[in-house]
Parts: C-alpha cells; structure tokens; sequence
C-alpha cells in the first residue's frame, strides 16, 4: 500500500515539472503557428467542459495561413517561374485578381489553371499552352508521368515542402523553366 509521504512526492515532482511541460506545449503550439488564444483555452478549460467548436468557430483560435509555410511556398514558387519572391507575390495576387471565380466560370479546371500559369510565366494563353505541350514533351518522363516510379514514391514519402528540393525535381522544374522562358 502507498504511504501518505510517496503520494506526496509525487505530487511535488509533478508539480515541479508542470511548468516545463507548459512551456513545451506552449512552444510546439506556436511553432505549429497556433494563436496564444488556443494555448490559453487549452490550458484554462476543465477538462469536464470540453468545448466543441462549430462552422467557423474555430477560426477565432487558428490563423488562416501559416506564414513560415507561405514563404517556403513563395520561394519555390519563384524559383519554378524564375522570378524574385517579390514579383512572384505580385503576380500571384495578380492571378488571384484576374482569375477569380469558380471553376464553372472558366468553362473547366483547366482553364482556370491555365489563367494563373499565363500570368506566372508571363506568357499569352496560346504561348503558354504551346511551350506547356513543349516542356511536357522534353522535361517528362513519359507523356503521362513526371518522374519515374522510383522518383515518384521518393516525392509522395517527403514531406512539403522538403519535397521540391529534391535533386529530380529541382532538374525537372529547372528543365520546365527553360522551355517556357526560353522559347522556340
């Protein structure tokens, strides 16, 4: 049976580390890019009156971005289109302007895509498709793969955005890029 004087211990060792495991909890919440509100909420909620949140609640407690991952975002999108990040971000905000809607207002999927790579490359729609027809043919590595199957269970088990430094895909955007920058 457990002494009086054991349970007291433990209860002083755990309240000695209670401090360290908030801070570890409070530091993985703000790496994860999770507002303080949520750690406080977390912290200061009865576990008995757990809160369930509905349609937008959430929204009050997490960002709508992650910035550290917009940024990673960004860059490799400048490095695809060979572009500063700052002519990335303006032709970006660009294409959110001129090809808004839904889908069905550009007629298909494609089309809506299509819309925001012309305005990535710089390129009228008819250049666009004719170097994109281009660079499938010379960069892939067959008409309907990228990469190889090899390549490719590579890139489906590497987490973004460590998956877009891969050598294979660096030489294949790289391969893509000057086609459409380069022309003819």
């Amino acid at each position: 049976m457990r002494s009086a004087s054991n349970s007291q211990i433990g209860r002083d060792a755990i309240s000695q580390q209670l401090p360290k495991l908030f801070e570890l909890v409070k530091s993985y919440v703000s790496e994860m890019g999770v507002g303080d509100l949520f750690f406080q909420q977390m912290m200061n909620t009865d576990p008995a009156a757990l809160i369930r949140y509905r349609n937008d609640e959430f929204k009050t407690l997490f960002p709508g971005t992650d910035p550290v991952y917009d940024e990673e975002r960004i860059a490799y999108v400048a490095r695809v289109y060979g572009l500063t990040t700052s002519e990335a971000r303006r032709r970006e905000q660009q294409s959110l302007e001129l090809c808004t809607g839904s889908w069905d207002s550009f007629g298909s999927f494609q089309e809506w895509i299509d819309c925001g790579d012309a305005i990535h490359w710089g390129l009228s729609k008819p250049l666009l498709l004719e170097r994109r027809d281009k660079a499938t043919k010379a960069c892939s590595f067959s008409e309907k793969q990228t990469f190889n199957d090899q390549d490719r269970a590579t890139f489906d088990k590497t987490r973004l955005p460590l998956a877009w430094d891969l050598p294979f895909v660096r030489r294949h955007n790289d391969c893509v890029r000057g086609v459409m920058v380069g022309g003819p």
